[in-house]
């Protein structure tokens, strides 16, 4: 395409033309992946309210009961599904999980990154 702008010819013929369409395929797909808009995945939309959750009320620890409580009316927060939404934010670095001893059975628990009050 690059050359047709320096020759200033009005007929770009066919196989630039579908370079040029693979380039904006190619171009298009990268942007929705940059910029999440290909569909959010209801687990990152799920571990985001419990983010906000985290945020509103200044928790610094908590146990997956509470999450549990707090989201009870959601059906996403059941069972293994709750797991997967706490180790979204884990691997992002907003918890950290441990098993409380204490406890007659080990409680989960889950510890705020202070740094995200910042």
């Amino acid at each position: 395409m690059a050359e047709y702008l320096q020759s200033r010819s009005t007929i770009i013929d066919y196989d630039v033309m579908m370079n040029a369409i693979e380039i904006a395929k190619i171009l298009i797909s990268h942007a929705q992946i940059a910029y999440g808009l290909m569909g959010i995945d209801q687990n990152i939309i799920d571990a985001n309210s419990v983010l906000e959750w985290i945020n509103n009320q200044k928790i610094k620890c908590f146990d997956k009961s509470s999450v549990t409580t707090k989201f009870k009316n959601r059906k996403a927060f059941k069972g293994k599904k709750i797991d997967k939404i706490l180790s979204i934010l884990i691997e992002q670095g907003y918890l950290k999980h441990y098993k409380d001893p204490t406890t007659k059975k080990p409680t989960d628990m889950y510890v705020v990154n202070p740094k995200i009050y910042l």
